[in-house]
């Protein structure tokens, strides 16, 4: 059902030589979350999968890039679907910028896939998550960390074309809150259309998250932030029993004056 776990975003439109011609016709970003039954997030991961459609003629290389990684990015992949080589993964001014050179094998349809995964860092330059502490519970943010950078990604399709994001969260965090196993929603773009808000899926023990434009226009990114509750983190404060009983006191005393 997941497609090896997926989650995707890079950031640059597509520079293509002149040698041969590419046109992204449509692309899927999926973030596959890992290891969120952490409750301090900080061993939690994201697989992220860049699947894009390319209409394309044989020749010569096909140049493109340069394509924006976060720079924290581990377990690098890219390949294509119908056999084309991927001739290079070319540094440019230095890594997380990259060029991708591909040789095409017929005229027609291909599909890329950029893979790649990262880890928890407060950077949003560096990792698509952070982990802190909030309320006194550790929480981990996605795409809406210091910079108010948005989850999505931008770029790698061309104007007039559909453009669709996937999050597959293992678990249940359909309930949106701000305590154990809630989520908490930070930014949206309101002019995607959302097809499933963060569902549970029982048989899966998955929740979604899918959202799509059908006509995208760079660098208009779906902007996706939000904010997963996990254990009490160290030192929270938690109230005693006896501060329940305090807080209950003015209740009792409201609810005996009006039977007086």
């Amino acid at each position: 059902m997941r497609r090896s776990l997926r989650v995707l975003s890079l950031l640059s439109v597509a520079s293509i030589s002149s040698m041969a011609d590419v046109v992204f016709t449509s692309r899927i970003s999926y973030y596959s979350f890992e290891n969120l039954s952490d409750p301090t997030f900080l061993t939690s991961t994201v697989f992220y999968d860049v699947y894009v459609r390319a209409e394309t003629t044989v020749g010569p290389t096909v140049t493109g890039g340069p394509y924006t990684l976060r720079s924290g990015a581990y377990d690098l992949s890219i390949f294509t679907e119908s056999g084309g080589t991927i001739l290079d993964v070319a540094p440019d001014g230095g890594f997380p910028f990259v060029n991708v050179d591909f040789t095409p094998v017929a005229d027609g349809v291909d599909y890329w896939h950029l893979q790649y995964r990262t880890a928890p860092d407060p950077d949003p330059n560096v990792s698509w998550i952070s982990t802190e502490i909030t309320g006194g519970y550790y929480t981990m943010t996605f795409g809406a960390a210091a910079g108010g950078f948005g989850g999505g990604g931008s770029g790698i399709i061309n104007d007039g074309n559909p453009f669709a994001v996937i999050a597959y969260l293992p678990g249940d965090w359909s309930q949106e809150g701000t305590s154990t196993g809630k989520r908490e929603m930070l930014s949206l773009n309101p002019g995607w259309t959302v097809t499933k808000d963060f569902e549970y899926d029982a048989m899966a023990d998955l929740t979604i998250f899918e959202a799509s434009v059908s006509s995208y226009t760079n660098p208009d990114s779906l902007f996706l932030g939000f904010r997963l509750y996990g254990g009490l983190a160290p030192g929270a404060a938690v109230p005693e029993p006896g501060t329940f009983a305090l807080l209950a006191l003015p209740v009792a005393l409201i609810a005996l004056r009006r039977l007086r």
